[in-house]
């Protein structure tokens, strides 16, 4: 047997026993999403007094009855299996006491954490809600629209929405650490009074984080469903920022046509492969992009780079087919580096250049001076 042979033994734990008790802690991290119990705990940390960093955090079974206003059949289930999953820990056995399993609170509760990881783990356990339509669209090859999707709840849609926001943040931070270091004569202009337009903002977590780097700036985001936009209203009200944040309900096209500014920076997070998946219509809508920016003006893609289904795999990239293979149902259409500067090319932009710095990576396109386009287009002619 060679070195690197995987072995009946290694496939027999990984899928009889890694994978059942993968799919039962995204279960349990699921509902305590749902019925608040992890937040709970979370606000229950601030509400402590300033003794240093928090790394768990100590409840009773009694406490969450009391406070969430569960039945304690389901609850006392649902603790044990948490028990199991290595979520928790006893504390006190006698008084019915738990904690948070070493860095749970960090991975699984803390959102503000850098490692935090429960908006993966939760999106996985709402996606489960559509594990029925998927079944059948495998055979009709039919696609829903989430803006108009009846099979869930409005309030279980704006969960998932809210989540898989905060899950977007992440990339719409890493947009701004490469625009921070990559591009520090443009952020000169940017910090003094310069304008950011994000296209898709959603829940408006990466708008937010935008706003808070850039304290002197003028931001807009935009977006075609209004159900994220309240979370994001909201947010930014709470956060002080509505004297420099506006957020409209409005299509890309329409907001060009209707609104004279333009932008430093537009932020495109997660949201070029969830467009019309036409490709005229995303030639369209990153042509008016190109006219909201102003020259030397920068474009920020935060994309999944997703290889074909038969190239052969040189590196880790589940994360990236994980996420191709939820958005499935809906009406997406993803990029690989090829394809999307082919799509470029066809727009005003031309190019677009991928950027990788560690583990972060995105796409970068610059509106040209149209001066500077007129006298290149000269030498290639002459």
């Amino acid at each position: 047997m060679s070195k690197n042979q995987v072995t009946l033994k290694e496939q027999l734990r990984k899928f009889s026993l890694k994978s059942i008790i993968g799919y039962h802690t995204i279960l349990i991290y699921g509902m305590g999403t749902r019925l608040g119990i992890f937040d709970y705990l979370y606000n229950k940390v601030q509400e402590l007094p300033n003794s240093g960093k928090i790394t768990s955090i100590s409840f009773s079974f009694n406490e969450l009855i009391e406070k969430l206003n569960l039945a304690p059949k389901y609850l006392d289930s649902w603790i044990q299996m948490a028990l199991e999953c290595g979520i928790f820990e006893l504390d006190n056995p006698a008084e019915k006491s738990l904690k948070t399993a070493p860095y749970v609170y960090e991975i699984l509760i803390d959102k503000n954490n850098m490692v935090y990881i429960g908006g993966l783990l939760a999106v996985n356990y709402f996606t489960s809600f559509i594990n029925q339509e998927r079944f059948e669209f495998f055979k009709t090859g039919q696609v829903i629209d989430m803006i108009s999707l009846d099979i869930i709840p409005e309030d279980l849609r704006k969960e998932i929405l809210i989540i898989s926001s905060q899950n977007g943040a992440i990339k719409g931070k890493s947009l701004e650490r490469i625009y921070s270091k990559y591009f520090k004569e443009h952020m000169k202009n940017l910090r003094k009074e310069g304008a950011i337009l994000e296209v898709g903002c959603g829940c408006g977590y990466t708008l937010k984080h935008w706003a808070k780097k850039f304290k002197k700036t003028r931001l807009v985001g935009i977006d075609i469903d209004p159900l994220p936009l309240e979370h994001s209203k909201s947010m930014i009200e709470e956060n002080k920022l509505n004297d420099r944040v506006e957020i409209h309900v409005t299509t890309t096209n329409k907001y060009c046509q209707e609104n004279k500014n333009q932008f430093d920076v537009v932020i495109l997070n997660e949201v070029l492969h969830e467009m019309d998946p036409n490709e005229q219509y995303r030639i369209n809508a990153l042509t008016d992009i190109y006219n909201l920016l102003k020259d030397d003006g920068i474009l920020m893609i935060g994309e999944y780079m997703i290889p074909d289904t038969f190239t052969p795999k040189t590196k880790f990239q589940f994360f990236e087919v994980w996420v191709k293979w939820v958005e499935t149902p809906f009406p997406s259409s993803f990029y690989n580096e090829e394809s999307i500067k082919n799509l470029f090319k066809s727009t005003p932009f031309k190019t677009v250049e991928l950027i990788r710095d560690g583990r972060d990576y995105c796409c970068v396109a610059k509106k040209q001076p149209a001066l500077k386009m007129i006298n290149e287009v000269s030498q290639i002619l002459s």
